[in-house]
């Protein structure tokens, strides 16, 4: 994970930051109205040896002094001492409570020692200060006066410098104590939000769905709309069109290098339910026709069916009279919108795994696959069932789906091991509910909703082939290309391809021919 992952991270997730940051200035608010305020007073000691008469005697009586300094810290929270300050004063507190508000420093060869004690009034501070000093440099001198030796005997400890009353409080202040709250806040926000993105195992980006995936390209995600047919048909969100037109561009390129050609037929699968199959089917949809493509919307679920609640689309016989053999495709097939007919599941038969699995399924693709540029099959679960498996055997193209912080990398997992045990791979992966993309020029340059045609459309390859239909006979033979022309990677074949279907692309805003749909047509 580099660091624009976690700037992405950051960014979806920036309310735990900002959680965090206002529970660390809350609880920074509540240390600064509990803290007690805390003065603090020094005194200055100094260790003398009086009475010196040479140069030699100066230079080993101050050697003697720094040497009786450095004991003289063992010494400074002697009870002797405590006990004096505490009746001097009257303090109604033990030596050990004394002593824990009382420092003494020593500076590195030196023969000055500085006291500092605590107190919560400036004036306490200053008095307790003072006593201590006092009663140290006795203690210590007393000491001293006690020994054999002449030069023992010449060292003092005086208070060369008295404690005055601090003018402020040594306790932190109201703006470093929040300061503190802030950053920790910050710091505990923001590592808890990394860590928590490292323990998800839920996918959140389009980069994170391929590569748990097996690596399966990457080709684009589906924004979060409230609804999908009005952000596509009504030009609500200019964007959100945008982002389907570059996915069926991916969906071109990237099946032409996956499967060698650019296939007929699309399978769009999905690890488990509600993940956003469906919607991505009339998305991509009505982008083909939107590039002038006949395109055909198959509802593959047998058991619970999506795509006659999103088209409105619904039949008492549907794909599943076509697979019993009680109905024709031009009996069931509805037109939907402009270029774009669809078949409805139908009543939930007794064994649709065995169904889709049929000799009938496989008829039933070949033939819509030669009456259609483009055929987009919804389908069931991989995980839960295993329909979707054998239908991926039969189709020409497989796509992956999967719906933001909803899909698991385990589900991917499974789901693209269920595919290469059928020895079905896919041609890349969908992300849907994905964050509305912000910032940048992609978000700021739409097209004109109120425009017609697509603009876009002559950058792209949509899938081309013979419909079979009376407009084949009267259109320019560049319009249509058969199935495979994409060659295996060459660009002579690329280029073939783009040139065909700009002919293809210059028509897609004329009206279509008479006699309906391409099915019903035959």
């Amino acid at each position: 994970m580099d660091i624009s992952d976690n700037l992405r991270t950051l960014r979806e997730r920036w309310h735990i930051v900002v959680a965090a940051v206002i529970v660390g200035l809350l609880g920074a608010g509540v240390a600064c109205v509990l803290r007690p305020v805390t003065y603090t007073a020094s005194v200055t000691m100094y260790i003398a040896a009086p009475g010196i008469q040479d140069s030699n005697s100066a230079a080993s009586n101050g050697q003697l002094a720094q040497e009786r300094a450095k004991s003289y810290i063992e010494l400074v929270h002697s009870t002797p001492v405590m006990e004096q300050v505490i009746r001097q004063l009257d303090l109604n507190e033990s030596p050990d409570d004394l002593a824990s508000r009382i420092r003494v420093d020593h500076p590195l060869e030196s023969t000055v020692l500085e006291a500092q004690a605590d107190a919560p009034e400036p004036e306490a501070a200053a008095r307790l200060a003072n006593e201590y000093g006092q009663a140290f440099a006795g203690f210590a001198t007393g000491l001293d006066s006690n020994r054999g030796s002449a030069d023992e005997q010449n060292l003092t400890v005086r208070v060369v410098q008295s404690a005055v009353p601090p003018a402020a409080p040594s306790s932190p202040g109201v703006a470093m104590i929040l300061g503190l709250g802030l950053l920790m806040g910050l710091a505990v926000g923001v590592c808890a939000t990394l860590l928590g993105n490292r323990l998800d195992r839920s996918v959140r980006t389009a980069s994170r769905l391929s590569t748990a995936a097996g690596g399966t390209p990457e080709l684009g995600s589906i924004p979060k709309v409230d609804n999908v047919d009005a952000a596509l048909l009504a030009g609500a969100d200019p964007s959100f069109s945008e982002e389907v037109r570059r996915l069926r561009t991916s969906v071109c390129h990237s099946s032409a290098t996956t499967y060698g050609v650019v296939p007929r037929s699309l399978l769009v699968v999905s690890s488990v339910e509600r993940e956003g199959r469906s919607s991505t089917v009339v998305a991509l949809a009505t982008a083909f026709a939107e590039a002038g493509n006949e395109v055909l919307v198959v509802d593959g679920d047998l058991r619970r069916p999506r795509l006659g609640e999103i088209t409105g689309v619904r039949r008492t016989g549907g794909l599943t009279a076509i697979l019993t053999g009680h109905a024709a495709l031009s009996d069931v097939v509805v037109s939907w919108r402009e270029r774009i007919d669809v078949v409805p599941s139908g009543p939930v038969p007794e064994h649709p795994a065995a169904l889709l699995g049929s000799s009938h399924f496989r008829d039933f693709v070949r033939e819509v696959e030669g009456r259609y540029d483009i055929v987009l099959i919804d389908s069931s679960p991989l995980v839960p069932v295993m329909d979707a498996v054998g239908m991926a055997e039969v189709i020409a193209g497989v796509v992956l789906v999967g719906c933001a912080s909803h899909t698991t990398l385990t589900d991917v997992r499974s789901a693209v091991s269920l595919l290469h045990r059928a020895r079905v791979r896919p041609c890349g992966t969908v992300l849907t509910m994905a964050p509305p993309y912000d910032g940048g020029a992609r978000s700021r340059y739409v097209a004109d909703p109120v425009s017609t045609g697509d603009q876009s459309a002559t950058r792209l390859r949509p899938v081309p082939g013979p419909r079979g239909d009376s407009r084949a006979d009267t259109e320019s033979p560049t319009a249509r290309i058969p199935v495979g022309a994409a060659g295996h990677g060459g660009h002579e074949g690329e280029a073939q391809v783009g040139d065909k279907i700009r002919d293809n692309l210059d028509r897609s805003g004329s009206a279509p021919a008479e006699g309906g749909s391409p099915a019903q047509r035959h």
